[in-house]
């Protein structure tokens, strides 16, 4: 029986429906998207792709159970097979929408992320990269997408870091997909995003795959062999440029909601940022006014302010300070913790120090 299938709408979509129960990727999984994706480039009437699962799953990741009875030569290949095949969706010379109609998982979750748009069952589902409690690390390729598909650093380190299970409504806020939709509207909303894409006119297939080449360049196709830091918390009252470094460092911050700013003001003491310092910024605050107004002109920026620039993760009253910060390690932790060695091995794949040079 065929682990999918493709319908052709008389309005021009072309509907790819994963139907294999938990939709686990596996040698046979890319054969016939790959197949499917051939004959839908091949049909001048398709304006636009969509792909979704059938019951609980869109995609529960990796096929472990057949990756680990197959020669290591045989995984290889696949593994390499399927970064060629995420990176076709993301290069896809159409329009193209994930719908997770369910469950959306590691491996599944990077093939939601090579689409266009995304839109997510509101009433159930998860969306999650869970490799950090399989001790599985993240090709290059793999962390290059991530960045260039997800620019909120909050989603990677919610969902990527620290693996949480994100729902529907938390997704659309972090960025990581673009409508929570109630099931029967999904299909008609997905339909609707790509038509707005396309726009009156339409797009030309070939200058938009060009255009998507350009703007997500495949850099590193390098596969990692499948093969001790805890999170830290900060609750601050002042904390200016050295000292907001060491704040920018930790996983999240919490923010006296009563007194204090947040500042880098080295432009005021006419000091230059190290690159390294510039990375570490970039990682850590993806939002570009942040970047603007706390370190290009070194405003004193106060805690709801910094809250909703996505440089603090909590403005708290000074007597909850504490608890809410532990909670927050709490939360991060899940219920069955995290490896450290893999924690922070994740660390460093999504936060590589670049440059130490002063």
């Amino acid at each position: 029986m065929a682990v999918m299938k493709v319908e052709y709408t008389a309005d021009g979509f072309a509907i790819i429906t994963m139907q294999n129960g938990e939709n686990r990727l596996n040698q046979t999984f890319i054969n016939e998207m790959t197949k499917i994706l051939d004959d839908i480039e091949r049909n001048k009437d398709v304006k636009a792709v969509i792909t979704t699962g059938e019951g609980k799953f869109y995609s529960n990741g990796l096929d472990l159970k057949w990756m680990t009875s197959e020669t290591e030569d045989v995984v290889n290949n696949f593994r390499k097979n399927l970064g060629n095949l995420q990176w076709r969706l993301t290069h896809f010379p159409l329009p193209t929408v994930a719908l997770l109609n369910g469950h959306t998982f590691a491996g599944g979750a990077f093939i939601a992320a090579a689409h266009d748009y995304r839109v997510m069952n509101s009433k159930r589902g998860w969306i999650c990269w869970n490799e950090v409690h399989l001790n599985l690390r993240l090709a290059q390729d793999a962390l290059d997408l991530l960045r260039y598909k997800f620019g909120h650093m909050a989603a990677i380190r919610e969902a990527v870091l620290f693996a949480k299970r994100v729902p529907a409504k938390t997704a659309v806020e972090l960025g990581i997909v673009d409508l929570a939709v109630e099931p029967d509207n999904l299909l008609k909303e997905a339909k609707q995003m790509a038509i707005k894409a396309l726009g009156p006119n339409g797009i030309d297939r070939g200058m938009l795959q060009t255009m998507k080449k350009d703007l997500y360049p495949r850099l590193n196709a390098k596969l990692i062999s499948i093969s001790n830091v805890q999170k830290h918390f900060v609750s601050v009252g002042h904390a200016f440029a050295g000292g907001a470094f060491i704040a920018a460092a930790h996983d999240y911050r919490v923010m006296n909601s009563k007194r204090g700013w947040i500042c880098w003001n080295e432009l005021h003491l006419k000091l230059g940022l190290a690159q390294d310092s510039l990375d570490l910024l970039r990682y850590k605050f993806n939002h570009m006014t942040a970047m603007r107004e706390a370190v290009l002109f070194a405003k004193r920026v106060p805690a709801q302010t910094a809250v909703e620039l996505g440089i603090v993760d909590l403005a708290v009253e000074p007597d909850n300070l504490l608890k809410e910060a532990k909670q927050m390690a709490i939360k991060a932790l899940g219920p069955n913790g995290i490896d450290r060695g893999m924690l922070q091995t994740m660390k460093k794949d999504l936060y590589p120090r670049l440059n130490a040079k002063l």
